[in-house]
């Protein structure tokens, strides 16, 4: 049974990215289209991660909301680690899942992401778990289908989690995508946040959205997704319920088990290699 991940943004770009659904349609397609859908597959995959060189030149931003991007990438550099959880407020519009999800990092590069799903009338799932154990490796661990998948590879380095919305406003300083995405104008300050509207940079970035940042961090609060591709079908409200900079991990938060530790589990390999002319020129 396939890996289903839910299509909220960040999850529909962070698994993606990491590899698991797209690259496992992949896997599974019939050998008379499997090339001309993985070409399609990559090229959508590379749409959602953004601007890999230079390609998508940098906007403009009024002084008010260069500030504050600038506050967040100093808030950014200072850290060690970093564990948040962000939580959707309303169920997804397709499959009405209410979805939290738990972020935590530790330097140099270790990442965890925790995806909690409840669905209405249904028994909870256990979490989709995703583990980054270094730039050419990962892998997502789902207890509910007893499943594995790894994914290993030259390729994935140029897959960084990171770089997946709306991780960029939480990770500046890994991949400031920012204004490269998105035109951003100020909309107001109220109570300690500052509201930001934004507008695709790029008619490759087929979002819309608006997003509160903390007037002294820089960092996100709550993030409204207006539309992704088909606005009829998708408006997301994200509320950052909880955000602590330099948290205290024990390493073993961040060593999943081992395949030969999970009895009974289908485990998937998939390796990617980087073939010429796939990417842009860094």
């Amino acid at each position: 049974m396939r890996t289903r991940i839910p299509p909220l943004l960040g999850l529909l770009t962070l698994m993606s990215c990491g590899g698991c659904p797209i690259i496992a349609e992949v896997n599974r397609a019939t050998k008379e289209f499997g090339e001309q859908i993985e070409r399609e597959v990559e090229k959508n995959a590379r749409t959602m991660l953004g601007p890999q060189g230079d390609k998508w030149p940098m906007q403009n931003v009024d002084n008010e909301s260069g500030t504050i991007l600038d506050r967040g990438l100093e808030t950014a550099k200072k850290r060690t680690s970093l564990d948040f959880e962000l939580r959707s407020n309303s169920p997804d519009p397709v499959v009405e899942e209410r979805i939290t999800l738990r972020v935590r990092w530790k330097k140099p590069m270790w990442l965890r992401i925790d995806v909690d799903i409840r669905r209405p009338g249904k028994n909870d799932d256990d979490p989709v778990a995703y583990y980054r154990l270094n730039e050419k490796e990962w892998r997502v661990y789902n207890p509910s289908e007893k499943s594995l998948t790894i994914g290993d590879g030259d390729e994935w380095d140029d897959y960084r989690t990171l770089r997946c919305e709306p991780m960029p406003w939480f990770f500046p300083d890994k991949f400031d995508l920012r204004r490269k995405r998105w035109k951003i104008e100020k909309a107001s300050v109220d109570k300690g946040l500052q509201h930001l509207r934004l507008t695709p940079a790029n008619d490759q970035w087929p979002m819309e959205s608006e997003i509160w940042l903390d007037v002294k961090t820089g960092m996100p609060k709550r993030y409204l997704v207006k539309r992704l591709f088909d606005p009829s079908k998708f408006n997301l409200n994200l509320e950052v319920v909880r955000l602590e900079e330099n948290a205290k991990f024990d390493d073993s938060v961040f060593k999943p088990l081992e395949p030969d530790a999970l009895a009974g589990w289908k485990v998937e390999r998939i390796t990617a290699k980087k073939r010429e002319g796939d990417r842009d020129k860094k």
